[in-house]
């Protein structure tokens, strides 16, 4: 039989591995899980209540990873573009053709016959 006294360590025990599971969250560690046990009371309740939030912290975490990689992939590209346009233009002002960035515009923009 189990005196309230045992009881109690118990469930300070479970209580703290709780307390320690939230902290790996708050560190970055999405993967760490708890592991329900045999009992069925509140303390079990919050620790499918914490597996919850790290699971959805993880999926939300993997998301903005994947934005920022492509969004960085777009300024890169962007920047590299931008490098390729002022080479264009020096080459252009250089063979003596100097067009101005507007009239480059235009002439990209097809006309439409009114």
């Amino acid at each position: 039989m189990d005196t309230t006294e045992n009881i109690q360590e118990r469930d300070k025990r479970r209580i703290e591995g709780l307390i320690k599971l939230l902290q790996d969250i708050a560190g970055g560690e999405f993967k760490t899980r708890y592991i329900p046990g045999e009992m069925d009371d509140e303390i079990e309740a919050l620790g499918t209540g914490v597996n919850l939030l790290a699971e959805e912290i993880e999926a939300k975490v993997t998301e903005l990873e994947r934005f920022n990689k492509l969004f960085t992939g777009r300024e890169l590209a962007m920047a590299e573009l931008k490098k390729k346009n002022k080479m264009l233009e020096e080459a252009l002002k250089k063979a003596g053709g100097a067009v101005a960035p507007e009239s480059m515009e235009a002439s990209a923009t097809p006309s439409r016959p009114f």
